[in-house]
């Protein structure tokens, strides 16, 4: 599985039933994200409006990864004060991927999309990162911080 080739893309308002599923699979396998098993975060139609939504705005990504046609990782990225004078630089995300396939490279192409669609719609923002999760830590920190604005770790 090391060298397969992955699909990354936006996902669409079609993709909502497979999302809920991978949210389901992702919280049985870590507790590494805020997903709580047993307690989807929102419903189908929810999700299908959300991908609606973020395809016409381009301060949100909705990013899905894809091993033919089942989807085993997600990024979210939102900037989260687009209109304020002194924080529209600032953005939020977060990822997960399939236990399955952890270790294959997946989460680190997920930041470099990321990285390219900042970019792409002209925008530097702030790090920051949930130390308590050490290998996480290190992919965010050493491959990528040095490429926003700053960072900070922080503790829970």
């Amino acid at each position: 599985m090391k060298n397969q080739s992955f699909t990354y893309r936006k996902l669409k308002p079609q993709d909502a039933e497979s999302y809920l599923n991978l949210q389901t699979q992702i919280a049985k396998e870590t507790t590494h994200t805020n997903l709580i098993k047993g307690k989807p975060s929102q419903n189908l139609d929810q999700v299908k409006n959300r991908f609606a939504y973020a395809l016409k705005d381009k301060t949100i990504l909705h990013l899905g990864v894809f091993d033919e046609k089942k989807i085993i990782g997600y990024l979210n990225f939102k900037v989260t004060h687009p209109d304020h004078p002194w924080l529209k630089h600032t953005a939020q995300f977060g990822m997960y991927i399939l236990k399955k396939y952890w270790g294959l490279g997946i989460g680190k192409e997920l930041l470099k999309h990321q990285e390219k669609y900042a970019r792409k719609i002209k925008m530097t923002y702030n790090c920051r990162i949930r130390s308590n999760h050490s290998r996480r830590t290190h992919q965010y920190f050493c491959c990528y911080c040095c490429n926003f604005t700053s960072s900070v770790l922080y503790s829970t």
